[in-house]
């Protein structure tokens, strides 16, 4: 087995000025494809999320707040995203429909 003199030998890192060209190079990468990304990473866990739920997540991945707050607006009006009715402010990809009242005309057998 070969050792290292440092445990991070191997590990690349993007320096920040180089960023820009690493966007252009891989593409879907933008900032908005981030979110989306985030957004199924947290869906792994639940179906539903908070808004800040998804603002702490890509503050770990160096995107602003503010940029986070708006791509999100954005992609609830592209319908991506939808509250859920009957949840206190709470985010998801999947369309919830309250199916209850349909049950309720049915007579009694």
């Amino acid at each position: 087995m070969v050792e290292h003199e440092e445990d991070d030998e191997n590990i690349s890192i993007l320096p920040e000025e180089s960023y820009e060209k690493h966007l252009e190079k891989y593409p879907g990468k933008d900032t908005k494809s981030r979110i989306k990304n985030i957004i199924l990473e947290i869906e792994e866990h639940s179906l539903m999320f908070t808004r800040e739920e998804v603002v702490e997540r890509a503050k770990e991945k160096r995107i602003p707040a503010a940029e986070t707050n708006a791509i999100i607006d954005e992609l609830i009006k592209e319908g991506y995203l939808y509250y859920v009715k009957g949840t206190e402010k709470l985010l998801s990809r999947s369309v919830w429909k309250d199916y209850s009242p349909a049950f309720e005309d049915f007579p009694e057998y």
